[in-house]
């Protein structure tokens, strides 16, 4: 799959260095009987540690999962989710706090997936080759490319919505 391919490459800082963001409320403390690990082993996080970092509720993380933006693996509140889920979840999150419904979401997802899909072809020639120089090379283009990409979106929207804005 394209997630498997692109693991490692951009892996989002952990959640405990994110920076504070002021406008959304501290997630609430996990329960004192369970302990939340603030550095998972492998870069998995348990339902509830997805919860607390992202400040999701639990009925918020099982709705981003039944729209297919995170895929836990397991099963209630053991089941695990790598650090990408991660970053999905606190990103979700603050759309979420913003009014944006996650059936909603749905349309980044499938934008993401066709981007990868681009940016998979473009790459795949040089983790063909299995040398580490080529590998380099590789991440270097994905991460080029996914810079560009969000210059891109987000150059799209302004220029969408500037008729809104100009005054």
């Amino acid at each position: 799959s394209h997630d498997d391919d692109a693991a490692g490459v951009f892996d989002p800082p952990s959640p405990v260095d994110a920076p504070a963001e002021t406008s959304r409320p501290a997630p609430p403390p996990p329960a004192p009987a369970e302990a939340i690990d603030p550095t998972p082993p492998n870069n998995t996080y348990i339902a509830r540690e997805v919860c607390h970092y992202a400040g999701l509720t639990d009925e918020q993380l099982i709705e981003l999962e039944s729209y297919g933006l995170l895929t836990g693996k397991g099963a209630g509140q053991t089941r695990t989710f790598t650090a990408a889920d991660m970053a999905i979840a606190q990103a979700a999150a603050g759309f979420l706090q913003h009014g944006v419904e996650a059936r909603h979401l749905r349309a980044w997802r499938q934008a993401a997936e066709r981007e990868a899909s681009l940016f998979e072809q473009m790459i795949l020639p040089l983790l063909r080759q299995r040398n580490p120089k080529a590998r380099q090379q590789a991440i270097s283009t994905l991460s080029a490319l996914a810079g560009l990409g969000a210059q891109l979106r987000s150059a799209m929207v302004r220029s969408a919505l500037s008729h809104h804005l100009e005054g």
